[in-house]
């Protein structure tokens, strides 16, 4: 007796979290329906669940910058939200092909040496120190990856000379969203000079993109009644 329909823009197997968000969407109308019943940290353990993984479900669910760490063997979720800065925007460069995560991911080396494991470590920690002090100069080193990029980028072969390009444009740093293709730029400024230079990076080397320009939610999914529209 029910019926789902979709209606957004946000574009399926960009590496932009669709899976998760349709999920959490899916629990929180669910318990809409049922009056409520469950609290946001079981529906959000149903949506790690659903999804197999916790780093999109976490930030769908509660919004902002979320730090997510899986404990139990993968069966619970500690995670800490930082409100982004105002100023800061992100500019997405979102390609027209698909690059499936389970596909990708199977590109991703099994094994790291010492040096990678203490490169990714310590810039996932600059990079949260870097947007609580607002030293988006140094997102630039805070967004660099050894692990997943690399492996990626031979499928996405562009992709470093888009993230060149959006950096001489102006952007603080430059990361690969998710499993990929969408890639995308922390900005404070020349949003509109940085999706123009992603854009011509991309097509001269024959990728056809889109590009948008994101403000930064501090709020998490909401369910609206037809009536508060």
């Amino acid at each position: 007796g029910l019926e789902v329909t979709y209606d957004s823009d946000l574009p399926v197997g960009r590496g932009l979290g669709l899976s998760a968000a349709a999920r959490v969407a899916g629990l929180l109308a669910a318990n809409a329906l049922t009056d409520g019943g469950h609290e946001p940290d079981a529906l959000l353990s149903l949506a790690v669940q659903l999804e197999r993984h916790s780093d999109n479900a976490v930030p769908a669910m509660f919004g902002g910058f979320r730090v997510i760490v899986e404990t139990d063997e993968g069966k619970g979720v500690t995670h800490i939200g930082l409100d982004p800065p105002e100023e800061l925007k992100l500019v997405l460069l979102i390609p027209e092909f698909s690059m499936p995560t389970q596909e990708t991911r199977q590109k991703l080396p099994e094994r790291l040496t010492r040096n990678q494991a203490v490169h990714n470590i310590g810039r996932a920690a600059l990079l949260v120190a870097a947007l609580c002090e607002r030293r988006f100069d140094l997102l630039q080193i805070a967004t660099e990856d050894v692990l997943h990029q690399p492996a990626r980028a031979t499928i996405f072969r562009p992709m470093y000379q888009i993230f060149q390009a959006a950096r001489d444009a102006g952007a603080h740093g430059v990361y690969l969203s998710g499993g990929g293709p969408t890639i995308a730029a922390f900005a404070t400024e020349r949003f509109d000079e940085i999706a123009g230079a992603m854009r011509e990076a991309a097509a001269a080397r024959g990728v056809e993109a889109s590009t948008r320009i994101c403000a930064l939610r501090s709020r998490g999914a909401e369910v609206q009644l037809l009536g508060d529209l």
